[in-house]
């Protein structure tokens, strides 16, 4: 899904929708538990052979159930469980339809509107290793414009220094 930009907006759209409702009809005032709950839910069910820690137990947690331990340690802390169910129930709703379905009976039932799709084109993106290499990207970016004169930056000049 990296730079699928609209393919997430779409997402977080189509989360936001039973979340609200959910959140209506049972009294909850604040979504960010449940949003979180949502996207924990949809990357795990997407990365199922990921191993996973929760906080400090020694332990991997396989990702298909981090969600659910994310909501035992929840509750276990204090906290209420009804947010991280939204949140899952939310992200069962999206998964189902957008990944599973398709998947097991080839009819795809949501796609990410065209509008969405032309306001947020997908990206290439390449990294190496942890981070991009901003030299060689610039490097290549200008092997490919034209030679032209190109302005060499700002002149800040030398300034003073301070302190003497």
């Amino acid at each position: 899904m990296q730079g699928r930009t609209a393919d997430f907006i779409f997402m977080l759209i189509l989360g936001a929708v039973p979340m609200t409702a959910a959140a209506y009809l049972l009294g909850l005032p604040v979504l960010s538990t449940s949003l979180m709950s949502f996207l924990i839910y949809v990357w795990c069910n997407t990365n199922t052979n990921a191993q996973l820690r929760l906080f400090f137990i020694p332990f991997n947690i396989p990702a298909r159930y981090f969600p659910w331990a994310l909501m035992l340690f929840h509750g276990l802390m204090g906290g209420s469980f009804l947010p991280d169910i939204v949140g899952i129930v939310a992200g069962h709703i999206y998964y189902f339809t957008v990944f599973y379905y398709p998947r097991e009976y080839g009819k795809v039932l949501i796609r990410t509107p065209t509008l969405l799709q032309n306001w947020f084109p997908p990206q290439q993106m390449s990294t190496s290793g942890y981070a991009l290499n901003m030299n060689n990207t610039r490097a290549s970016a200008q092997a490919q414009q034209p030679q032209q004169q190109q302005p060499m930056g700002h002149r800040w000049g030398t300034g003073r220094r301070l302190g003497i």
